[in-house]
Parts: C-alpha cells; sequence; structure tokens
C-alpha cells in the first residue's frame, strides 16, 4: 500500500511539473512576443495610455536571472530561462553579457500560484488555475533610461 501511495505522490508531482514547465514556456512566449514588438525591427509598440519606441541603437539585449519574491524555489531560473531561449530563438535583438548589452530586461517574480480545480475519479487534478505576476522592466544602458517598467499578470485555467 505504502508503495501504490509513493508511486501516486510520484506521478502527481510529474503531472505539476509538466503543466508548470508549459505555462512557463508559455508566458515567456508571451512575454517576448511583447518586447519584440518594440524591437528595432517594428519601430513602436502602442500600449494603453501611448506609445512606446525601442531605440535604434538597442541591438543587444542583457537578461540577468530574474528576483523571486514567491516561496516558490528554482521558478526564476525557469521563467529567465525560458525568457533567453525565446528571444535566442526569435533572433532579433541578441541576448548578450550585461558588459555587451544595449539594454537590460530586469524581472522580478511577484506573485505565483497553482491551484487545483478539477479531479478526475482517481483524485488526480484535471485542471488547474495558475496566477503569474512579474514585474518587468526593460533599461537602456547607453542612455541610462527606463524604456518600459510594468508587472504583467496572467491568470488562466488548463
Amino acid at each position: 500500500m505504502q508503495n501504490n501511495s509513493l508511486i501516486l505522490q510520484l506521478q502527481l508531482q510529474l503531472q505539476l511539473h509538466l503543466h508548470f514547465t508549459f505555462y512557463i514556456f508559455h508566458f515567456s512566449f508571451f512575454m517576448v512576443l511583447f518586447f519584440l514588438l518594440l524591437s528595432p525591427i517594428s519601430c513602436s509598440y502602442t500600449m494603453v495610455g501611448g506609445d512606446l519606441k525601442l531605440p535604434k541603437h538597442v541591438r543587444k539585449i542583457s537578461i540577468p536571472v530574474f528576483g523571486n519574491k514567491t516561496r516558490e524555489s528554482q521558478i526564476e531560473r525557469d521563467l529567465t530561462r525560458a525568457v533567453r531561449e525565446e528571444f535566442v530563438v526569435d533572433g532579433r535583438l541578441k541576448v548578450v553579457s550585461q558588459e555587451e548589452a544595449d539594454a537590460v530586461l530586469l524581472g522580478e517574480i511577484q506573485s505565483y500560484s497553482l491551484v487545483p480545480l478539477a479531479f478526475d475519479a482517481r483524485d488526480r487534478v484535471t485542471e488547474y488555475r495558475l496566477n503569474l505576476a512579474v514585474l518587468v522592466i526593460l533599461r537602456d544602458v547607453v542612455e541610462g533610461k527606463t524604456l518600459f517598467k510594468e508587472t504583467l499578470e496572467t491568470d488562466e485555467e488548463y
């Protein structure tokens, strides 16, 4: 009996990890898409309240490991890695060290929650609600200006 309990617990942990990984990549894709709209190829991005333009000299970006104000261990490393990978795959801005960068993308995870919503007949979670809020700051290191500062939030069920 104890082995079955352990196996079910391991299965649940694996399922949570897979859901979490999927969601982190989904959120990082959203974040990168948002910033790529600011890239030199597309000159401006219209936001509520006005236009934000990315200077033409910004071609290289540094993305240090995000801060983490939550109790979720390693979430900052997973999210940072996913954001970096999305920028690399897109290729419009080159990801470099802080010393080489024209701009720095800073992030701090403000909140994170993963709540089970639905269960199957064997009490396995079949649906979750995930909430994630990340303070994002884009700094132009060449001119010493903050180009963007906002908390990006998402609340999704899957």
